[in-house]
Order: C-alpha cells, then structure tokens, then sequence
C-alpha cells in the first residue's frame, strides 16, 4: 500500500510542477493510451493542480477502429469510427468541460 501512496504522490508532485513551470497556455497529449486511461488522467491532473488549457489526441480516440478493420473490413472500421469513436470524442469533450480552463486565463 505504501509504494502505491508513493507512487500517487510523485504523480501528484509531478503535475504540480509542470503547472507551476510556466505561466503560458498547455496542453496534454494522449500519447496512444487508450480513451478510458487519458481522460482518467486528465482529471487526475486537474486533481493535482494542473489548469491545463486543452488536449491533442489522436489514436486515443480512434486506435480500436484499426483492430475493427482488420478483422472485418472497412465497413466495420466506419461503423466502430461512427459509434466507439464518436463516443471516444463525446466522452472526452465532457471531461475537458470539467477539467481544462481556457487559455485566456494564461495570458
């Protein structure tokens, strides 16, 4: 238990300091984590004292749409982009409405 306490607590000092690094506007990118783990950790880091100013996210949005075109073609890879995707990117819009403060703030 108390490796995990440290563990929340450097990720803790971590979003800490980078919030205090500079006074202008930033963003997070997903990195290719999966939907779920990069709005998690959006809101972890607003936990954390981060007032980041938004996100740049590709393939945790999209990347399950590559797994549904392989398996079954094309029509299933657009039908995983209109339904999972969609979500994917309504999901995190809802996220980034609670989390992120706008850039003007910064500036």
């Amino acid at each position: 238990m108390e490796k995990s306490f440290i563990a929340v607590k450097k990720r803790l000092a971590f979003f800490k300091e980078q919030e205090e690094a500079t006074n202008l506007p930033y963003i997070y990118l997903s990195a290719g984590v999966s939907a779920k783990l990069f709005q998690e950790t959006l809101v972890f880091a607003h936990e954390a004292g981060a007032n980041f100013n938004g996100v740049l996210c590709g393939r945790a949005t999209w990347a399950g749409s590559v797994e549904a075109y392989i398996k079954n073609g094309e029509a299933a890879a657009r039908e995983w982009l209109r339904t999972e995707g969609r979500r994917n990117i309504e999901e995190l819009n809802q996220v980034l409405d609670q989390v992120a403060t706008s850039w003007k703030e910064r500036i």
